[in-house]
C-alpha cells in the first residue's frame, strides 16, 4: 500500500475529511493518526480516552477513507469489511451524541 501524504490529497479528499472529522483535522494528532494508519501503528497509550485520542481515531479514520476512496473497483472482501466499519464507526458516533446531549440535560 502507497503513502499517501497531507499535500497529496486531492481538493475532494480534503473536502469529505473536513466534513467527517467534526473539526479534529485541525489538530496535529489528527494528521499523526492519518500517518499512523498507513504505517500499522497503534494508538498511542497516553491518548487514551482524551481529546488527542479522539483526534488521533478520527485521523486514522480519515486515512481509511481515503485509501478506500483511490481503491479501484470491485472492492475485493477486506475493503468491504473496512467500508462497513467505517459505516459503524458513524453510527456508534452519532448515538453517543445523542447520548452526551441527553445526559447533558
Amino acid at each position: 500500500m502507497a503513502v499517501i501524504h497531507r499535500d497529496e490529497l486531492t481538493t475532494a479528499e480534503l473536502k469529505t475529511i473536513e466534513q467527517h472529522s467534526d473539526g479534529y483535522h485541525a489538530c496535529a494528532e489528527f494528521w499523526r493518526g492519518f500517518s499512523d494508519h498507513q504505517h500499522d501503528r497503534r494508538k498511542p497509550h497516553e491518548w487514551l480516552n482524551s481529546e488527542a485520542g479522539e483526534a488521533w481515531s478520527y485521523g486514522m479514520e480519515a486515512a481509511m477513507r481515503v485509501r478506500l476512496g483511490r481503491t479501484p473497483w470491485p472492492w475485493d472482501e477486506y475493503d468491504r469489511d473496512d467500508s462497513d466499519s467505517l459505516k459503524q464507526l458513524a453510527s456508534l458516533r452519532a448515538v453517543n451524541k445523542e447520548l452526551r446531549k441527553k445526559a447533558a440535560t
